[in-house]
Formats: C-alpha cells, structure tokens, sequence
C-alpha cells in the first residue's frame, strides 16, 4: 500500500487505455503498453514482473530522465 503513490508505480496511457488498465494486474496491463504511443508506458514491457525491486529501479531511471530534461 505504501507504494502505490511512487513515482515508479506511474505511467502515461491514452485516455481509453488507461481507463481499459483500471486496477488489473501487471500481466494483464502489458498489451496496453505495448499498444501505447507513449515511450513510458512502453518502458514497462522491459520488466518480466511488477514488484518492489522493479518499482524502484523503474524510478531510479525515471529521476535520471528528469535530470537529463531539466539539466539538473
């Protein structure tokens, strides 16, 4: 429960896409990534399992990209 609100546990989906996602399980939600326009959400298809470590390697490579856009 304490990692829903991560930074790692979130992704961008197209409007239908995300509302089709809803709360299923990762497995469930990969054919919608991979279906996504979005870079981030197709990111996740990378990850064999949706865990823990997985979370938060996820937002480790998302605050690098967030340096590396805003030169921080």
């Amino acid at each position: 429960e304490k990692y829903v609100h991560r930074l790692g546990n979130y992704t961008l989906l197209e409007v239908g896409k995300n509302r089709e996602a809803g709360d299923k399980p990762f497995e469930d939600k990969k054919a919608l990534y991979q279906a996504s326009q979005f870079k981030l959400a197709q990111d996740l298809l990378k990850y064999e399992e949706w865990n823990i470590a997985a979370l938060n390697q996820r937002q480790e490579q998302m605050a690098k990209w967030a340096k590396a856009i805003w030169k921080m």
